[in-house]
């Protein structure tokens, strides 16, 4: 059972589905899609089956078209699968960035995003408001499970300890995808806390702009909500330079 934050549908999106199934039996999935207009009913998104050590890869497009802010719920049976997004941005003839989304946790009354990381502010404030570039601002995403509001409280902790902390309250409505502006903040890593009356999901996006560019070069990342750790932990670090671990 795992829940996918992340990714749109709109024009020049594309956002892929992709479900991985490493054990020795087939894997029957059941695919649920939420956005900022409710739950999608749509033909083919339950008994999906995926083979032993095989691959599906869906467009979210298919099933819901032109959606800004997709929640994609994946439940199998039979035998758990990987399941990831991967969002790709195309503006005009320009490529926006590409990232691949992992499972955030599961829907809980603590929600926590370390290291989100934010950067080339003041270049992404001054092309937001041109056509195709309002996801550029960074943003919060969550969606309530059920039928019941969610009255949360959102803290944004700057990791340098420079910056106030930042605490918004706001009330969120059930099975619709609601997001939040993160507003002027400035650049550095954060830590994003929200605590809420009923269990919800979280993921939150940022972009980086290089305005110095000819072309403008962009390119956007998701943060998926991470879950506490217990006891032991392995983290895979990818091949790039100074790599860091962010810890809340």
């Amino acid at each position: 059972d795992a829940w996918l934050v992340g990714g749109s549908t709109a024009t020049g999106r594309t956002t892929l589905l992709t479900m991985s199934n490493p054990g020795s039996v087939i894997a029957t999935v059941t695919v649920t899609i939420y956005t900022e207009n409710g739950h999608v009913t749509a033909a083919g998104t339950d008994g999906i089956v995926v083979p032993p050590g095989g691959q599906r890869v869906l467009s979210l497009a298919g099933f819901a078209p032109g959606a800004v802010s997709p929640v994609v719920r994946v439940q199998s049976t039979g035998s758990q699968v990987v399941a990831n997004l991967q969002q790709s941005v195309v503006r005009t003839l320009m490529p926006g960035g590409v990232d691949v989304i992992g499972a955030t946790t599961s829907p809980s009354k603590l929600t926590v995003i370390p290291g989100l990381v934010l950067s080339t502010m003041d270049a992404i404030e001054s092309q937001v408001n041109q056509p195709g570039y309002a996801d550029l601002a960074p943003v919060l995403r969550f969606f309530v499970p059920g039928t019941h509001e969610a009255k949360a409280e959102i803290s944004s902790v700057p990791e340098s300890g420079e910056a106030k902390t930042v605490i918004t309250k706001l009330t969120l409505a059930p099975g619709k995808v609601t997001e939040l502006p993160l507003g002027t903040f400035s650049e550095g890593p954060y830590t994003i806390s929200g605590r809420s009356d009923v269990p919800l999901v979280a993921a939150a996006r940022t972009s980086l702009y290089d305005q110095a560019a000819a072309t403008g070069n962009s390119d956007c990342a998701w943060f998926a909500a991470a879950p506490m750790v217990k006891k032991d932990a392995i983290v895979a670090v990818a091949n790039g330079p100074s790599p860091m671990l962010h810890l809340a």
